[in-house]
């Protein structure tokens, strides 16, 4: 992925307009380690950007199979 694909966040955090919230989560030393090859081999800058694109992945994924609905509560 390069810099012009990403929609949903910069280095700093969400689009501008947007508020942050932080949540906390545990993660497996494997998912850890996932997280970080994903950092690295995509060149993301940060931590938090990386889990960011990868979420946004994975919502993405759940609205194509149908587990989430088209349109984020507000």
């Amino acid at each position: 992925m390069n810099q012009s694909d990403k929609s949903t966040s910069d280095a700093n955090g969400p689009k501008s307009g947007e508020h942050s919230e932080r949540k906390m989560v545990s993660l497996t030393p494997a998912m850890a380690a996932q997280i970080d090859d994903y950092r690295f081999a995509n060149r993301i800058r940060t931590e938090s950007e990386a889990i960011r694109e990868l979420l946004d992945f994975g919502i993405q994924k759940a609205r194509e199979l149908g587990r989430l609905p088209e349109e984020p509560n507000q």
